[in-house]
C-alpha cells in the first residue's frame, strides 16, 4: 500500500511508518509521505536492514511451517542476496540468529496449530472532510492454539533485555496490527499478543 493523500480519489492511506512520522513531526510527514522527499541512497538496491529483515522472514516462515532449521538457514542465505557490505548484518550472524531461535523456542513453536504468514491488510477507518481514511500494514504471523488466535511480529534487533517484549507489546504498531486482525476475520476477534 502506498501511503499518502490522494486528492483525486479523496483517500488518505496510512501505515505505522507514516503515523510515526506524523507523531514525530507533521512537517516530516508532509515532506516524506505526502511529497515523497527522501534522501537518495548512494547505492542501488535495498538497504542492508530491509534485505536482512526480508531474508529473516523467509527463514522464520520455514521454521514455523516446515520445522526444518537447515532449510530455514538455506532460505535465509538465498534471500539475503546480494550480500551487502555491512559488518553487523552478515550471513553468519543471520544463520546464528535462526539456529539460536530454533533452539530456544522450538518447543513453544510446536504448540501452534495454524500459521499464516505475511498477512497484508488495508482497512477503512472512516471519513474526514470527504476523504476516506485507510490504515494498512503487514502482519508477520497469525497463529492459533487452543482456539485462541495470536499475533507474532519478527524483530531482528541485537538489543534484548527483560524490557524488549513488554515494550514492543505496547507499541502503536502492534496495537494497530491487533486491531486489523480483529477486523479481518471473525476467527480473529479474540486475538492475543
Amino acid at each position: 500500500m502506498k501511503t499518502g493523500i490522494n486528492h483525486s480519489n479523496k483517500t488518505i492511506k496510512l501505515d505505522n511508518h507514516s503515523l510515526s512520522a506524523f507523531r514525530e513531526c507533521p512537517r516530516k510527514y508532509s515532506f516524506r509521505i505526502e511529497q515523497g522527499l527522501v534522501a537518495q541512497r548512494q547505492s542501488e538496491g535495498q538497504s542492508p536492514e530491509l534485505l536482512f529483515g526480508i531474508a529473516m522472514h523467509h527463514a522464520m516462515d520455514t521454521l514455523f511451517n516446515e520445522q526444518d532449521v537447515d532449510l530455514a538457514c538455506r532460505r535465509f542465505l538465498e534471500a539475503y542476496q546480494p550480500v551487502p557490505e555491512d559488518a553487523k548484518r552478515t550471513p553468519g550472524r543471520g544463520v546464528n540468529i535462526i539456529e539460536d531461535y530454533a533452539e530456544r523456542w522450538s518447543r513453544e513453536n510446536d504448540l501452534y496449530e495454524l500459521s499464516v504468514s505475511e498477512v497484508k491488510f488495508e482497512l477503512p477507518l472512516g471519513e474526514v472532510d470527504g476523504y476516506t481514511v485507510y490504515y494498512g500494514g503487514l502482519i508477520d504471523k497469525i497463529l492459533m492454539r487452543n482456539d485462541k488466535v495470536y499475533l507474532m511480529d519478527h524483530k531482528t534487533s541485537s538489543w534484548e533485555s527483560q524490557y524488549l517484549i513488554p515494550a514492543y507489546a505496547q507499541s502503536q504498531q502492534f496495537k494497530g496490527y491487533l486491531w486489523a486482525a480483529q477486523q479481518l476475520d471473525d476467527d480473529f476477534k479474540q486475538c492475543e499478543t
